[in-house]
């Protein structure tokens, strides 16, 4: 896990509802380093995870972790974690062919398929361990390149929050919004996920471009829609750069390259 990150966006264990959702968003950039800084930090927090990859194999992120200090295959082994292959999972229901390779995946049965393969994980994990249980996507935009509609993913989300057999479960979830690039599907999932969360997280490029020493800037912002924090968050941001094994975050401006 990162400090620095933790520092930013302020994330307590003991305030969490059962529900919580947390969103990250990466804009023109790879923001992966969000994920490994969720999945570090709650397996170092003796917390359970239900990691569900669209994006790589166990195996990359496993080498990742081990560079930050947590060993993944250890937690699995330990019970602690439960790695879903949710993009094998969405492409093994198939049905007729079609020109359009997509079109052949049920849409409908894959969400069904991964949801069950969701909750069955967060039980057995919750039965052997009363600890708080993270549900952690990868990038959830990749169902959406293969056809799945949007408010089917949405629905997908919902239902893990509002799960009644779970207990003390957040879900962590990384979206695409690309605001260069002209597509309304995932500026739609964007939005759609921004009204049920409690914290978001955006990744962004430099409004400059790509520079060598800062790599871009994320902004965090937590919601009380109910009105129940005694006084209210402000939106926290920075510049980080990625390192080979960390990640380092400082105020806007301060970077002598961008002075």
């Amino acid at each position: 896990m990162f400090p620095e990150l933790q520092e930013i966006i302020d994330l307590d264990l003991t305030s969490l509802r059962n529900g919580n959702l947390i969103l990250m968003s990466e804009n023109g950039l790879d923001a992966s380093f969000l994920i490994h800084h969720f999945l570090s930090y709650f397996l170092k927090n003796k917390c359970n995870v239900c990691f569900v990859g669209f994006c790589q194999t166990f195996g990359h992120y496993n080498t990742v972790a081990q560079k930050l200090g947590t060993n993944l295959n250890v937690a699995k082994q330990n019970g602690q974690l439960v790695f879903i292959e949710a993009l094998k999972t969405t492409t093994q229901n198939l049905v007729t062919p079609s020109n359009n390779p997509f079109d052949c995946i049920d849409k409908e049965l894959s969400i069904q398929s991964i949801y069950e393969l969701i909750k069955s994980a967060v039980e057995n994990l919750q039965q052997s361990s009363k600890t708080p249980t993270l549900i952690l996507f990868d990038n959830l935009s990749i169902m959406q390149y293969v056809g799945v509609e949007t408010l089917h993913i949405v629905s997908l989300v919902q239902y893990l929050r509002t799960c009644k057999t779970f207990e003390n479960t957040t879900i962590a979830a990384m979206v695409t919004n690309d605001q260069n690039i002209d597509d309304e599907d995932a500026s739609l999932l964007w939005k759609h996920l921004c009204h049920h969360s409690d914290l978001t997280i955006e990744a962004n490029c430099l409004p400059s471009g790509y520079l060598k020493e800062v790599h871009g800037e994320i902004i965090a912002k937590w919601k009380d829609p109910l009105g129940l924090a005694k006084s209210a968050r402000k939106p926290q941001s920075a510049q980080y750069r990625i390192k080979d094994k960390n990640v380092t975050f400082f105020a806007k401006g301060t970077s002598k390259m961008v002075l």
